[in-house]
This record gives structure tokens, sequence and C-alpha cells, in this order.
């Protein structure tokens, strides 16, 4: 075989393996997508999760019947805020006006939640009003970024939840930690451990 007809051929096997792979990473998320791993105590984050909701419950009831979500997107840090991109995580003061029907405390409360938050691989909070669960997106990746490859945290105050229809139907039960459950679409590809 020719030198060139060789390289050709490990061009062409290259770009089949990349594929391969990718294709794979598709129909296969990664194990920590899968399993809830946080770097700080599970404890602390229930704490820091239940506190969340709880600011976003008292933001709702002062402008409702807005879509409620605090998110902060992991790979640009851009913080979306009742529907709306609000600027660069970093560069957020009290002074922005998706704030200005907020005290500065709870401003400060709400941001250094979402830091400790963002930390430990959790983006935000989004009010599902549809099926009234507060859903906490987990891992997101901007490779998965696809509705149905959307991991969540749910915070189960009452067992009696995950026996509603509508959490049977939309959902499937990834792992649990404590009080968290991880959650992803029913019609979402995965494994179980």
């Amino acid at each position: 075989m020719s030198k060139r007809k060789r390289i050709k051929f490990l061009l062409v096997l290259a770009v089949l393996s990349g594929l391969g792979y990718g294709l794979y990473q598709y129909y296969q998320p990664p194990l920590e997508r899968q399993q809830i791993r946080f770097v700080d105590s599970a404890q602390a984050m229930e704490d820091s999760i239940r506190t969340l909701r709880q600011i976003c419950q008292n933001i709702e009831t002062i402008k409702a019947p807005q879509f409620m979500n605090c998110v902060v997107q992991p790979w640009d840090s851009i913080m979306y805020f009742r529907g709306e991109s609000v600027g660069r995580f970093d560069t957020l003061t009290f002074a922005n006006p998706a704030f200005k029907d907020m005290k500065k405390g709870e401003v400060r409360r709400l941001l250094l939640l979402l830091s400790f938050l963002n930390r430990n691989f959790v983006s935000g909070v989004y009010h599902d009003t549809s099926i009234d669960f507060w859903l906490y997106t987990y891992r997101p990746d901007p490779y998965y970024s696809s509705f149905t490859q959307v991991r969540s945290l749910y915070l189960c105050d009452n067992r009696a939840d995950t026996l509603k229809p509508a959490f049977k139907h939309y959902f499937t039960i990834l792992d649990r930690k404590k009080k968290m459950l991880l959650l992803a679409r029913n019609n979402v590809q995965y494994q179980r451990f």
C-alpha cells in the first residue's frame, strides 16, 4: 500500500472512530449525569435547594403568574431569571433591573446560593407549573442540551408526590440521595446502575 493510500485509510478510520464515539456518547450519557455526586455534603445541598425554592416562591407571589426560573448556564455563565437573560453571572449587581422587586439582602442571598449550587453541578431551579414541581437542573451539558437529555433533581418532601400520575408519566428516577431524586424524562435513553 502506498503512503498516500495509507494516510487516506488512517483519516477515514479516524473520522469513523470519532463518529462512532460521538454516537456512543449520545446514546450513553456520562456516568456522572446518571448518579448524584456533589462536592459538598448532601445535607448542605438539600438545605440550599430548599432555601432557593423558598426565595423563588416568594418572588413568584410578588410577580405571578410569570414563568419562574433561576438558572446559570455553566458553559457561558449567562443567568436566566423569570424566563429572561439578565447577563453574565459574574458581573451581576443589585442594580440589575431583573432584581428591582427584591431587597438587596435577598439578591445577595440568591446570588450566593446560585454560586454554591453551581459549584455542586446544580445550575438552578425552574418551576414546572404544568405539574407543579420545582426541578433543579443537574449537570447541564451543552452537548446534551435537548429537552429530553436534561437531568433534574427533585426534592421529595412527600413520598406521595412520586405516586402522582404526572410524575409517573413524565419521569424516571435514576438515583436517590437523602430526599433528593435524580430524574430523567421517560423518553430519554438511560442506563440503570
